[in-house]
């Protein structure tokens, strides 16, 4: 600042007044960005911390046996996410399958996803049907949510010895399963809406009998719906022509594929939602 003559007392004591106020608001202004920045910090801190209890949920290892191989994987968009995935076996012939989607993004979704991942945890070692299974977790989703959140499951239970399939579709992406000979088969089942989305909806289930080396893709929206620069969607062509392909490998190397595919064609950093991918191969004893 300068001032020109003739020099006037009151003047020069404004200006010195009005530079040591801004020197002041500039010193709290750079108090208050530090503040902010720890905040900021430990904010992140504890949704890493978030992201790690989230993915220390989904199981990293699979019952892979002479009759059946399985992987999955799960990429939250953010920290925290709606998508999950649980493989788990009931006895010694049966093994519990599951994929779902909570509506939204962030904490709310991942604590929504906890509670409906446990349900159907709890509810399968007791019975033996998903329709009840699900009916079960709606209705307990239903009760006092606030946050009007819901989630599209798909959950299936395996007869490992047998190749039945029994499952139940809650308004979840339908599945994929590819047959030795290359063709695909859509489970276009419904069997009601999203969970917690309707209170009191009596569920139904479907059943189908796999044949030797079946291959079944369970995925979320995460991978449909990613788009490239011209937001054109990845689609469920492109996923079925990717799955139609594979050839030979692992299922391990076969989500994998899928998961890198949808990051290729969406562009480096670009992943707008959460992704889940499940891989199960029956092989008949």
């Amino acid at each position: 600042d300068y001032i020109t003559k003739p020099i006037s007392p009151s003047i020069v004591q404004a200006r010195i007044k009005t530079q040591l106020a801004l020197k002041e608001s500039m010193k709290k202004l750079h108090d208050a960005y530090d503040i902010i920045e720890v905040q900021k910090d430990r904010m992140q801190q504890e949704l890493n911390v978030g992201r790690s209890i989230q993915l220390a949920m989904v199981p990293k290892y699979f019952p892979n046996s002479n009759d059946i191989s399985i992987h999955a994987v799960l990429e939250p968009a953010r920290e925290v996410g709606g998508d999950f995935y649980d493989v788990f076996n009931i006895d010694g012939d049966r093994i519990c399958l599951c994929i779902g989607d909570v509506s939204g993004k962030g904490v709310p979704a991942a604590l929504f996803m906890a509670v409906a991942k446990t349900l159907i945890n709890s509810r399968a070692s007791s019975d033996s049907s998903t329709a009840r299974i699900v009916t079960y977790a709606n209705n307990e989703l239903s009760k006092d949510n606030e946050g009007c959140l819901f989630v599209t499951l798909f959950v299936c239970i395996l007869n490992t010895r047998t190749g039945e399939l029994m499952t139940t579709n809650a308004g979840h992406n339908p599945p994929f399963l590819k047959h030795i000979d290359g063709s695909i088969t859509v489970l276009s089942c419904c069997n009601g809406p999203a969970v917690a989305a309707i209170e009191g909806v009596t569920y139904t289930e479907s059943t189908i009998q796999l044949q030797n080396d079946d291959t079944l893709l369970l995925f979320t929206d995460g991978v449909t719906e990613a788009d490239d620069l011209d937001r054109t969607l990845f689609g469920e062509d492109r996923l079925k022509k990717i799955l139609a392909d594979w050839q030979h490998g692992s299922m391990e190397e076969l989500v994998n594929h899928v998961v890198n595919e949808t990051h290729k064609y969406e562009g480096k950093n670009r992943q707008a939602d959460d992704i889940a991918v499940l891989g199960c191969k029956w092989h008949r004893s």
